[in-house]
């Protein structure tokens, strides 16, 4: 848990951002391994435990109609969630998850049903079995929202929730790192053709569609 959380710490600081998180269903595990980090306090603004569906929107202004059309633990819920939290901490990003760790919260129809949650869009059409957790990431400009659903008692579900939390949160953060890379040795040499990619030849129009590295290859073609 220490080393994910301090790989997250390193990248915040580095980059210079900020977090805000709004938990439900980890009741604030993950803000105790984000601020277990020495130098925290940098860049974590806000932690705030919405276990209730009125402290969701009287704290977070999660409209009582999207809780009743999809339900607290929905990937619609914990995007507004993560969207608000960050609005009201004036965070770069915000974080939120939700979720239903047990052993209650799931009738026997919504374990039967597990196998639907990924197809379903409202609660119409199906309730989340025990283990539903929904994890999502607000930005500036976008965010993204991931739906799981964890095996295990209530406290390692609560422990998986908030590790993949931290995981989806470094992926994240990895990437915008890697992006603003490529972005200083592309204005520093100021030319496709001094840029080696991942197969080891020159970048050109000639042999733009030979690399496999498709990420970096879109991010050079967009820079010219």
């Amino acid at each position: 848990m220490i080393g994910l959380a301090l790989v997250v710490n390193q990248l915040l600081l580095k980059q210079k951002k900020t977090l805000a998180v709004a938990e439900s269903c980890t009741g604030g595990l993950l803000s105790n391994l984000l601020t277990n980090i020495p130098g925290s306090s940098q860049y974590f603004l806000l932690g705030l435990i919405a276990y209730s569906n009125k402290a969701k929107t009287s704290f977070l202004k999660v409209s009582p109609q999207i809780i009743n059309k999809y339900g607290a633990v929905s990937k619609q819920t914990a995007s507004l969630m993560a969207r608000n939290i960050r609005r009201i901490a004036h965070a770069d990003y915000g974080m939120g998850i939700t979720g239903i760790a047990g052993p209650r919260g799931a009738t026997k129809k919504k374990s039967i049903l597990r196998r639907s949650l990924s197809r379903a869009e409202s609660r119409d059409e199906v309730e989340p079995p025990i283990g539903t957790v929904y994890i999502s990431i607000a930005g500036q400009k976008a965010g993204l929202t991931e739906g799981f659903c964890f095996s295990g008692p209530r406290l390692e579900v609560k422990r998986k929730a908030a590790l993949k939390a931290l995981s989806i949160l470094k992926n994240l953060l990895l990437k915008k790192s890697v992006s603003k890379r490529v972005a200083r040795q592309w204005a520093a040499q100021n030319s496709p053709q001094r840029i080696t990619p991942s197969r080891g030849f020159p970048l050109s129009e000639d042999n733009f569609g030979l690399c496999r590295d498709r990420t970096r290859l879109l991010y050079y073609k967009s820079l010219t």
